[in-house]
């Protein structure tokens, strides 16, 4: 059994922190951030309009999406490529496309610590090795990757599509609750 377990992908952090920052709203629903980062000094500059800041923003977030949920080499399922459909050959690093006018670096940085101490740090201890029954019966329908989020959700998993779940942070790191993220699996 090979899975594919994302902790914190950096490209999507800094969409989140920049969302979180900027006050960005869009139509893509993202849950509320735990731990919720501090913002600092950081604002969206006035050279930009928030309707651009949410465009470029809508924009990266769905390559990111789309490169990190790509399927996998020798994947058994039918899922679309929609990464290389549009042509993505990478994930999208807000920073480097558009510069960090507006973050307070060190407040992300610091942000970014504190989900390091949320990593797992022992490979025999991982939260899927607890959870091995519920993560293999998911395996066998097709999961391949888990996605590690910081988000404080309700149910703390979201499908998406057969191969790939999203986790919050702490939901993983639930014994009780961690199992119970297997349970749902798109057909």
């Amino acid at each position: 059994m090979a899975l594919v377990i994302e902790e914190f992908p950096a490209p999507f952090m800094q969409l989140l922190y920049v969302r979180h920052a900027w006050r960005i709203e869009n139509w893509i629903q993202v849950p509320a951030l735990d731990p919720e980062p501090a913002v600092g000094s950081s604002a969206r500059p006035a050279s930009l309009s928030a309707e651009t800041a949410a465009a470029r923003w809508e924009a990266a977030w769905k390559q990111n999406f789309y490169w990190y949920h790509r399927p996998l080499p020798g994947s058994s399922t039918e899922e679309f490529d929609l990464a290389e459909h549009f042509g993505y050959t990478g994930p999208s690093w807000w920073f480097t496309e558009y510069g960090t006018d507006g973050i307070d670096v060190a407040a992300y940085d610091a942000w970014t610590k504190q989900l390091e101490a949320l990593k797992t740090t022992h490979v025999f201890q991982t939260p899927e090795r607890v959870a091995v029954d519920s993560v293999a019966a998911a395996w066998r329908k097709g999961l391949r990757s888990i996605f590690v989020m910081p988000f404080a959700t309700s149910d703390g998993a979201e499908w998406n599509g057969v191969s790939s779940v999203t986790v919050g942070a702490r939901t993983r790191l639930d014994p009780d609750r961690y199992p119970t993220a297997f349970t749902y699996q798109p057909a």
